[in-house]
């Protein structure tokens, strides 16, 4: 099975607009997806970038129809993502939140 890391770069996302984007998202029960088993945002307060991992790319497009217009109506001009196969996934231990 193949696996791909999806990585946004916008130009701007603040760590506000991206905290709103996940609420909203967890808001109308879209907020953990069984496909996409990683996800982590970083970066700087003004300059957040995020990166997942997706079992496919049918999945990530299909929950990109529900995101877009969430992103737009935060003010995030997203850009076209950067799209990796994984080669190897290893993420020992338990991930928390900051």
């Amino acid at each position: 099975d193949m696996a791909y890391l999806i990585h946004f770069r916008p130009a701007r996302m603040t760590r506000e607009q991206y905290e709103r984007i996940h609420e909203e998202l967890d808001r109308i029960g879209l907020g953990n997806q069984p496909e996409r088993p990683f996800h982590v945002g970083f970066g700087l307060e003004d300059h957040i970038e995020v990166i997942d991992i997706w079992t496919s790319l049918e999945a990530f497009h299909s929950f990109g129809e529900a995101l877009m217009p969430i992103i737009e109506a935060v003010g995030v001009q997203i850009g076209t993502p950067h799209v990796h196969t994984v080669q190897r996934l290893q993420v020992p231990g338990v991930l928390t939140e900051a």
